[in-house]
């Protein structure tokens, strides 16, 4: 039987072996009521020949019951469990550990139950799993002291959406899920207990907490609440807002940066798009940049919002995150310290989401393959995307091995600070080192709660780890 879990301090492991016998299909989908061990997180496994490590899935607003789907025909498996360990003792808190043999028939519901003073497997029979509602909504501090709600709509794709919500500038909120109208739970951005300040666009993991989370701009927002993995996200941008005008002005072919007649892009709700633009060098590279308003200088064009680059560091408009775009708005920023977008000569289409605050180039008349979505992962656990193109976790860790991994698309590719493919590394709280393809382990000299924020540096990626 393979082994799935090394010894964690403060855990030990259980592991109850199954036989899976013929069956007429190809796999069956197997029920478990562990409520009798008291477990409240999935944190059971299945291990069958051929298809590697597959966890159970907590079976929603069911605590203790979990879901093996596509468990294979004819393999042999085990069942891997994870205890509380009882005061120091390496023996499990409870019950002794047992192999059992165990025919399973799909589509049943197996109860973990203790008998003789070890686990067994008993066949519950045919179980039928109650369809889970959830139901999402909002709540303030400015609608009527926390007493109004605004409910979200479930969508055709499985989001939830709420669209054209007025919020007050520094009035806290929270969103609020039940599920099958029961059992109400808050949740926000960030996983601290500090109160949450926020700007749009934000597209992060929603916490289960008591603190609230508030928005530092009044105005009109949309939510969009999905689920990731086993985690809830909530996608929050502006609605609404998107300016009238949005001009295009730079080192433009024939018409360099003329502030009277800098071409304007197409409106089309919140985003806009202009096709053709011819840019050449002004200096090593062409450069361009969003405004809002025309004028016979800049001294007028500077009177009206502009839009760049999101920091200082991201103007190289070949990055993906010279992408996200800044506001810069009268009377509340410097909208002449807007930045320039740097990029090779050429003829380019632009496409300018405001909602997003994203901005797409691509080279005019090439139609861009579709690329997968980039993703960081520490073994199981996603990374967070924030708006500057950073990646970002916060794990209490312990000092086992554990791997970085990048997904792009059906591509997955493992990380290290080794750069040589043979070795793993050992980490030091503080470390800031470039990454290097290779798939072996990492892990920390000692154990914590770290952040880690992985970025690109030019073609490169970098991963910083601090305490």
């Amino acid at each position: 039987m393979k082994k799935l879990f090394k010894k964690v301090v403060g855990f030990a492991a259980l592991a109850l072996a199954a036989l899976v016998p013929s069956m007429s299909a190809n796999a069956a989908t197997i029920y478990l009521d562990a409520s009798a061990a008291g477990w409240t997180t999935a944190n059971l496994h299945y291990w069958g020949n051929g298809t590697g490590d597959k966890p159970g899935e907590q079976v929603a607003g069911k605590s203790n019951f979990f879901k093996f789907p596509n468990v294979p025909d004819n393999q042999k498996g085990s069942f891997m469990f994870q205890t509380q360990k009882d005061e120091g003792n390496d023996n499990n808190a409870s019950k002794d550990a047992s192999q059992v043999n165990v025919t399973f028939t799909d589509e049943h519901l197996y109860k973990l139950t203790s008998l003789d003073g070890r686990w067994k497997f008993v066949d519950q029979g045919t179980y039928t799993p109650v369809s889970t509602t959830y139901q999402w909504y909002l709540k303030s501090a400015a609608w009527s002291d926390w007493n109004d709600k605004k409910n979200f709509t479930l969508q055709s794709d499985g989001t939830y959406l709420l669209e054209n919500v007025d919020i007050t500038a520094g009035s806290e909120f929270k969103a609020f899920m039940t599920t099958n109208n029961e059992n109400e739970k808050g949740y926000r951005y960030g996983n601290d207990n500090l109160l949450y300040s926020f700007d749009a666009p934000k597209d992060e993991m929603l916490y289960e907490k008591g603190y609230n989370m508030k928005l530092n701009t009044a105005g009109k927002y949309s939510f969009t609440i999905y689920q990731d993995r086993s985690n809830w996200k909530m996608k929050t941008v502006k609605a609404g807002n998107a300016p009238e005008h949005v001009y295009v002005i730079g080192s433009i072919k024939d018409n360099n940066w003329n502030t009277g007649s800098a071409p304007e892009m197409t409106k089309k709700g919140s985003k806009f798009t202009l096709s053709n633009v011819e840019l050449v060098n002004n200096g090593d590279k062409a450069k361009f940049t969003l405004i809002t308003k025309l004028g016979e200088n800049w001294g007028a064009v500077n009177r009206s919002n502009r839009f760049g680059p999101s920091s200082e560091s991201d103007t190289d408009a070949s990055t993906i995150a010279a992408n996200m775009v800044k506001e810069y708005k009268v009377g509340t920023d410097d909208v002449r310290s807007a930045k320039n977008w740097l990029i090779a000569a050429g003829t380019y289409d632009l496409v300018f989401d405001y909602d997003a605050l994203k901005l797409t180039i691509t080279k005019s008349g090439v139609t861009p393959p579709e690329p997968g979505e980039l993703s960081w992962y520490l073994d199981d656990t996603k990374f967070t995307k924030v708006t500057d193109g950073k990646f970002t976790l916060t794990k209490n860790m312990g000092t086992s091995d554990f791997h970085i991994y990048k997904e792009e698309g059906s591509s997955k590719q493992g990380y290290n600070y080794n750069d040589n493919p043979q070795y793993g590394w050992d980490i030091n709280d503080g470390d800031d080192k470039q990454l290097y393809e290779n798939g072996k382990a990492m892990k920390m000299k000692n154990g914590g709660i770290y952040v880690y924020t992985i970025y690109r540096v030019g073609s490169n990626w970098k991963m910083k780890v601090v305490s």
